[in-house]
């Protein structure tokens, strides 16, 4: 089995056994880290499926744009460990810090 099977399983087992967090070595961990862009959308998909299914809230951190735009209704933009612009895409893409503007607008 591959790498991309592997996460993608992890990832589901997790949700199955209703587990709050998705970590590796007491870190949290990019669901999609690694993975081919098919898998990443698979798995964006699952997050959006068990988002709305079970109506909660997803926190996932990533360096993955548009998978978050895809997931995300709330974005945090952290430069140098501090938070530099929180709200939606549209009011982050509008904020007053130049990095928050591109990252948010890279996809």
């Amino acid at each position: 089995m591959g790498y991309s099977q592997c996460r993608f399983l992890e990832l589901s087992a997790i949700i199955d056994r209703n587990c709050s967090r998705l970590e590796q070595k007491g870190r949290p961990r990019e669901p999609s880290s690694g993975l081919d862009r098919i898998t990443a959308a698979e798995i964006d998909e699952l997050l959006i499926q068990q988002k709305s299914e079970r109506q909660t809230t997803v926190i996932v951190v990533t360096h993955d744009v548009h998978g978050a735009r895809r997931v995300g209704d709330r974005f945090a933009v952290f430069d140098k460990g501090d938070l530099v612009a929180f709200g939606t895409a549209a009011e982050v893409e509008q904020s007053e810090h130049e990095t928050a503007r591109k990252l948010i607008s890279e996809s």
